[in-house]
């Protein structure tokens, strides 16, 4: 599970989610949080933000209780569960050999 997640590009605007978590809140599990961050285009029309810094710890120096800390507004991971439905893989076009499976 990464503790950050970014994506950029694809809107005009950036923007924040509240923190999620890899595990249903409240449980106890020794898990972290993960934060998403989208950025908007480079040089974009609207002046959303494009670049976003970081002072990060590696996991392996980080005390577990502050690793696992929910901060407040902490949500459930919103990539788990039933509410999820991912659209099917795209069939090859006809002649094309299929992509090979990733490493």
């Amino acid at each position: 599970w990464p503790r950050y997640h970014f994506a950029g590009g694809g809107a005009q605007a950036a923007w924040v989610r509240a923190p999620y978590a890899n595990w249903e809140p409240g449980t106890g599990a020794a898990a972290h949080v993960t934060r998403f961050v989208a950025l908007a285009p480079v040089g974009n029309a609207h002046g959303g933000k494009w670049l976003h810094a970081l002072n990060l710890v590696p996991m392996g120096r980080m005390d577990a209780a502050k690793l696992t800390e929910q901060p407040e507004g902490t949500t459930r991971n919103p990539y788990e569960g039933e509410h999820v439905h991912l659209p099917a893989a795209p069939q090859p076009e006809a002649g094309l050999p299929p992509m090979p499976p990733f490493p």
